[in-house]
């Protein structure tokens, strides 16, 4: 029935009727605007794309070009759908015609193919079952109490992960030492094997500049890791502000990720998941999305990435902590809204086992 109707319309009876339709052969811009308006009507269609010449005179009648965009305004604003219009012109009138119009016209038919796939699926995205975000009331006043300690001599490392401790993401919280003599008596207190890398907000590849020293066993290896260290800082590295070295327990096995996130300028917190350790730069095997996140989701950033399956185990291995992996990005995700003041931060690694989670390192911008 509805098939019909648009055939009683000029001379549509002489066109085949599919998708997309030919509109092909219609000079008259009025029937053009009828046959819009009538496909829009039909329920099972949430958009159109209207890819036509300069419908205007003397081969396109009644209705002038702005005026056909005027009328197409009209349409999508009375159905609440929208329209994608392609206009074949001369480039310079087109773009005197978006200047005049506030209606979106794109340059190519591909370009506005594009746009309506994308409003489709953010409008899918926006209306999708999500699951409650769970009340981190507690969560921001532990973490305000660390703000508020902040100062720039602070050990960006510790900051960041003593924050994300404040949001249920387990960290190896590590000790601060600013001599060999204390880095000592953290590793005793720590008991071996231990970790040791320097502490500096200057310094993102702390392994690539030689700043990190694993699987330290005694007092010696100590040593030996010590003045190799600041020995990298001293040549390599020179003015580079360093807050002092970091004594860590040596955190051995696991899958090594990254989470992080940053605030855009102009959508805001931003959260991001990836392979983690060395590999984060290497790779860029990376999933973004707006902050705050659902668990679904993070289960979604989980899927995208081309390491998902060594998480899911392969070759007879076991799978890591995938749940526990979705929490921790959730909860980062609401560190990041409740604290517009973090521009960055960065948790890599984050060492994820058959069972649990740590995060070992750590920086923020702030």
């Amino acid at each position: 029935m509805r098939l019909k109707r648009i055939s009683t319309i000029g001379n549509w009876r002489l066109h085949k009727i599919a998708n997309p339709l030919d509109l092909g052969g219609i000079y008259k811009n009025s029937d053009i605007l009828s046959i819009l308006d009538l496909v829009l009507s039909f329920d099972e269609l949430d958009g159109a794309i209207l890819s036509i010449f300069d419908t205007g005179p003397p081969m396109y009648k009644p209705f002038t070009c702005p005026e056909v965009v005027t009328q197409v305004e009209g349409i999508s604003n009375k159905l609440s759908k929208p329209v994608a219009m392609h206009i074949v012109s001369n480039p310079f009138f087109i773009a005197q015609l978006k200047r005049q119009k506030g209606f979106p016209i794109f340059d190519t038919v591909e370009d506005a193919v594009g746009a309506l796939s994308t409003q489709w699926k953010f409008r899918r995205y926006v209306n999708r079952i999500r699951s409650p975000f769970r009340d981190t009331k507690n969560d921001k006043k532990a973490a305000e109490k660390i703000m508020a300690e902040f100062d720039p001599g602070y050990p960006n490392d510790l900051f960041a992960m003593r924050l994300a401790m404040a949001y249920g993401i387990q960290c190896e919280l590590p000790f601060i030492a600013y001599d060999l003599e204390d880095a000592m008596l953290k590793a005793a207190k720590i008991g071996y094997p231990v970790v040791m890398k320097i502490s500096s907000p200057d310094i993102i590849h702390k392994s690539d500049m030689g700043c990190v020293k694993t699987d330290i066993r005694d007092e010696k290896e100590l040593k030996q890791a010590y003045f190799e260290i600041m020995d990298a800082v001293e040549n390599r590295l020179g003015a580079s502000k360093v807050s002092g070295l970091i004594v860590q327990k040596m955190i051995a096995g696991g899958m090594e990720l990254i989470l992080g996130g940053k605030r855009d300028c102009n959508f805001g917190p931003v959260v991001m998941f990836g392979l983690g350790g060395i590999f984060a730069e290497a790779l860029k095997d990376a999933s973004f999305r707006l902050a705050p996140i659902c668990r679904e989701e993070a289960y979604e950033m989980i899927e995208e990435i081309k390491g998902c399956q060594l998480l899911k185990g392969i070759r007879g291995k076991r799978p890591f902590d995938i749940p526990s992996l979705a929490d921790a990005i959730v909860s980062l995700s609401l560190l990041l809204k409740d604290f517009p003041q973090i521009a960055e931060l960065d948790l890599n690694p984050v060492k994820v086992f058959e069972k649990g989670l740590i995060a070992v390192d750590g920086r923020i911008r702030a």
